[in-house]
């Protein structure tokens, strides 16, 4: 629960500061860690990121 409030905090401080990209790359880089939380946390980030912030252009762009 703790990781998925930390991530809906960031998306939305990303969001407002406009450098939602920085923090996707971020996510991507913590996708590739060795630790379990690590991941969990870009994946309950990105699931609030795509849910709320991300246009679907941006959502591709992510993929890569």
């Amino acid at each position: 629960m703790l990781l998925k409030r930390k991530g809906d905090v960031l998306s939305k401080i990303y969001s407002k500061l406009d450098k939602k990209d920085v923090f996707v790359q971020y996510l991507v880089t913590l996708c590739g860690s060795e630790s379990t939380k690590c991941r969990q946390f870009a994946m309950h980030s990105f699931e609030i990121l795509s849910e709320m912030h991300l246009s679907s252009e941006e959502l591709s762009g992510a993929k890569g």
